[in-house]
């Protein structure tokens, strides 16, 4: 795995199998623009669908889920998907409560969870 982007609460990593990007750490209002900057320019590393780890995502507050929203919605103009896979437990069910597993270019994978 490769670092896309490190900052002090987060980082960004290209996945090799399935090629994509895992993020470790936390978003929070501080740290939203850098992360929302980083993704958009390492999607643009990847061509097809890209899938998003979010497995090792500790903390996302609605600002973050919000830029993987509006990743997602970038991706879908140009036909492409954000694959979520692997969702860590508390992620998924703020993406799910918020409605947000159903927006356009948002594939949530099933992962075993309910």
């Amino acid at each position: 795995m490769g670092v896309e982007y490190e900052g002090a609460l987060f980082r960004i990593l290209s996945t090799p199998a399935p090629v994509g990007l895992r993020v470790e750490g936390e978003i929070d209002a501080n740290s939203v623009e850098s992360f929302l900057s980083a993704l958009r320019a390492a999607t643009r590393l990847v061509s097809g669908d890209v899938v998003l780890d979010l497995g090792a995502l500790t903390f996302v507050d609605l600002g973050g889920l919000r830029a993987i929203v509006e990743i997602a919605g970038e991706l879908r103009q140009e036909g492409r998907d954000l694959v979520l896979s692997p969702v860590a437990p508390h992620v998924r069910q703020l993406i799910q409560i918020i409605g947000w597993d159903t927006a356009p270019g948002v594939r949530l994978a099933n992962d075993g969870a309910p």
